[in-house]
């Protein structure tokens, strides 16, 4: 049985934007940790099948593809009913769908923004109180580095993961944990070594500008955030953020108050 405590071994878990080179880092991973089952929803299909079989050679659980346009709910929701369907189980759900691309900014925001919101919910409040098989689930929304310090030449793109960056926060508040017993994580990746990376500079990007602002930030290979989801899964308290630029560690945010009662008192 899965629970947040001991691990991972035997829980469900879905994965929007689920064929992405971050997405399969978290696959292999989870695979490699005991769960149950597997569902991967994703627009794209191109090697779904073989991507299948070779995470399957990763663990014993079952790995199922859903073809997936996160901006349509109904498809959203169908992935979700496709896997408790398959499972009758649903324990933990990760938002990794994203596109970068500032020349279409409102498409960006509709699918890295918009869609979170849409997922979150479903999660929270119609799947994982059903069908999660331990007192509490898990809801995971990778956010980006640019979320906490935003890049000037990707100005819409860290306003959108700003912008999940601030739903996980509010949706981690202790008022939605006691009614849905929910833990929310945030995984932050720097820079890392994807096709979202090579592309940048036919997405309407200043790749000048770009590379002045982010020429001493580490690039890492995907399979480190697999490392800082399987961290985050096992140390992550409700709300917690986690940053993967090479190395993993949390980040913490001061309490208002504290602050407050600090810069009185000086």
């Amino acid at each position: 049985m899965y629970t947040s405590n001991s691990g991972i071994a035997g829980a469900v878990v879905l994965i929007t934007g689920g064929l992405g080179a971050i997405s399969l880092t978290y696959a292999k991973q989870l695979m490699s940790h005991g769960i149950k089952g597997l569902v991967l929803a994703d627009k794209n299909i191109k090697n779904s099948k073989n991507i299948i079989m070779e995470l399957e050679n990763h663990g014993t659980g079952d790995v199922i593809f859903v073809r997936t346009d996160i901006n349509i709910k109904d498809q959203l929701e169908n992935a979700f009913e496709v896997a408790v369907k398959k499972f009758n189980q649903l324990d933990i759900f990760i938002n990794n769908a994203a596109i970068l691309n500032e020349s279409q900014w409102i498409k960006m925001i509709q699918t890295n923004f918009t869609a979170a919101i849409t997922s979150n919910y479903l999660a929270l409040k119609k799947y994982l109180p059903k069908y999660r098989n331990s007192e509490e689930a898990t809801i995971i929304n990778t956010v980006c580095i640019s979320s906490l310090i935003p890049f000037k030449s990707c100005a819409i793109y860290s306003t959108t993961k700003s912008g999940v960056l601030g739903l996980h926060k509010a949706l981690s508040n202790p008022y939605w944990y006691k009614l849905y017993r929910c833990r929310f994580l945030a995984l932050c990746p720097g820079l890392t070594q994807t096709p979202m990376l090579q592309q940048m500079g036919s997405k309407g990007i200043d790749l000048d500008l770009f590379d002045e602002e982010c020429y001493d930030y580490p690039i890492q290979d995907p399979e480190r955030c697999g490392d800082c989801l399987i961290e985050a899964l096992k140390k992550g308290k409700n709300g917690s953020i986690w940053v993967c630029d090479d190395k993993i560690y949390e980040w913490i945010i001061p309490d208002r108050f504290e602050v407050g009662k600090s810069t009185k008192a000086k």
